[in-house]
């Protein structure tokens, strides 16, 4: 009766990884057309063999579970340049914040001019070329008082600006050291979470 028994049970088996080979091609057939589905095989796997007094038995086959037929080097590369996008995205994010701090705006059609964020005035930029003014008026007329009262307000405008920037970058390098340290204990979480979960 233990022989009965045991082929019923292999048997049965047998139906319930064949029966999950079915619902993995349902599931292919259905997701044809969908370019972000990758298509699905069921391993099947030997449970064994036990020795009888009629010999070797078999002791059936199971499911050893569903793999996605994949391209590991398209995977690979997709990682990697999801991986560079969002370094690329972070880095962008903290030199725009940097950018404001500064209070200059770099003009993307020509790279190595400068404009102000607001009205002109704001930047270290337009500081300094109001300060190089100052200079050069003083120097069409040096005897002026009015010309040096206007330059010295210039270079305390321009220090002004100088520190206030100064204020400005290293608060958003304290920011962005608190953002990365904020993720890097999220993602130790989540890290500690998926071990725990496999444990």
């Amino acid at each position: 009766m233990s022989g009965l028994l045991s082929s019923l049970a292999a048997n049965s088996k047998a139906l319930s990884a064949q029966a999950l080979g079915v619902q993995v091609a349902g599931r292919n057939m259905a997701n044809v057309n969908n370019a972000n589905y990758a298509r699905q095989r069921v391993e099947l796997g030997d449970r064994g063999t036990v020795m009888t007094g009629t010999g070797p038995e078999g002791t059936g086959v199971e499911a050893m579970g569903v793999t996605q037929l994949r391209d590991s080097l398209l995977d690979q590369q997709v990682l990697r340049e999801v991986s560079l996008k969002a370094a690329l995205g972070t880095s962008q994010a903290g030199l725009q914040k940097a950018q404001a701090g500064l209070g200059e705006q770099i003009d993307s059609a020509s790279s190595n001019s400068t404009s102000s964020a607001t009205d002109g005035s704001y930047g270290i930029a337009a500081s300094l070329t109001n300060f190089f003014n100052a200079f050069q008026s003083l120097a069409g007329n040096p005897t002026d008082v009015g010309e040096r009262q206007t330059l010295i307000q210039q270079a305390g405008i321009l220090t002004d600006r100088i520190q206030l920037t100064d204020t400005r970058l290293a608060q958003t390098q304290s920011d962005l050291t608190a953002q990365a340290a904020g993720d890097v204990a999220t993602v130790n979480t989540d890290l500690q979470n998926i071990a725990n979960l496999n444990d």
